[in-house]
């Protein structure tokens, strides 16, 4: 095997390699300060690639940033922002609806940067006339 870095911003077919991003933790809080969606749970709760955001917001402001599938209510949906600074969450649609209050808070604690991917190449060699 051959370990090689691949640059962020590199043209691979029709994909460009975006950014590092690892994420460390994320979730809403309601009024009462119980997580109601949290990362910690299901790393499927954040829309991948989000940009930070730490703040207390009005339940209509944060329901913009909420992404649901309500044909399947139990689902969590998959969504990501490679290309484009955004951020959400993605909560099953009953998680959603079950998020009340004034004041919820939301936030993100992740790092993010230009570092290179890794990728294993394997190099397949020849073996008495047989690949293996």
């Amino acid at each position: 095997m051959e370990l090689r870095e691949v640059p962020t911003g590199t043209q691979v077919f029709d994909w460009t390699v975006p950014k590092e991003w690892n994420i460390r933790d994320a979730y809403v809080k309601n009024a009462k300060g119980e997580r109601v969606i949290d990362f910690q749970k299901s790393n499927l709760h954040v829309v991948n690639y989000s940009v930070p955001v730490q703040r207390q917001m009005v339940l209509g402001e944060l329901k913009e940033h909420l992404f649901t599938l309500p044909a399947h209510p139990d689902w969590i949906p998959y969504r990501t922002s490679y290309y484009k600074e955004s951020w959400g969450f993605l909560p099953a649609t009953e998680t959603a609806r079950g998020i009340e209050g004034r004041g919820v808070r939301s936030l993100y604690r992740f790092n993010a940067g230009r570092r290179p991917f890794d990728v294993w190449r394997v190099l397949l060699q020849e073996r008495r006339g047989k690949r293996c």
